[in-house]
């Protein structure tokens, strides 16, 4: 709802699939980077700050690209979710990310040469800014944007070992 600009009334069906479809990618890495971090040997498991790290840096983003924090606590007031469900939410989408980025391919961290390639030929929201003012901002939408095709195909890699059976 926070991404369309809804009310919250009247659904489209694909974008309810497409939400389902996230969120169960979302669930599964997240569940496979809590498994990682319990299975992990001492030295091999992530540090105390890694993941709290990721959220800080994700979730403002995340926020960000929902239209800002007044739109995403207008989507929870219209959803009846306390700020609690909405901070566990980031919470998972801060694992997820950090098991993609860890145990799949990096993600999160582009290098400034992605950036200007992604500058120069992506349509992005920060098209009307000098690359340098647009630097930080651009490096924040894009990790959402690899976050979210790194969950999918994910989703879609696992469609063959998952079935999702939707009930109304």
């Amino acid at each position: 709802m926070a991404e369309n600009g809804g009310t919250g009334e009247g659904y489209q069906e694909r974008d309810v699939r497409a939400a389902m479809e996230h969120d169960v990618a979302e669930q599964m890495l997240a569940s496979l980077a809590e498994k990682l971090i319990a299975d992990s040997p001492a030295e091999k498991r992530p540090g105390l700050g890694e993941v709290p790290r990721v959220e800080a840096e994700l979730g403002p983003a995340l926020v960000e690209r929902l239209g800002g924090r007044a739109h995403v606590d207008e989507a929870a007031l219209a959803e009846h979710l306390d700020n609690a469900e909405v901070e566990a939410l980031l919470h998972r989408a801060a694992l997820a990310a950090w098991y993609l980025d860890r145990a799949v391919t990096p993600i999160l961290h582009p290098s400034d040469e992605q950036l200007r390639d992604v500058y120069r030929t992506s349509a992005h929201p920060y098209r009307a800014q000098p690359y340098e003012q647009a630097r930080e901002a651009l490096a924040r939408w894009f990790v959402v944007e690899r976050v979210r095709v790194a969950e999918s195909a994910f989703l879609q890699s696992a469609r063959s070992r998952v079935r999702i059976i939707v009930t109304r």
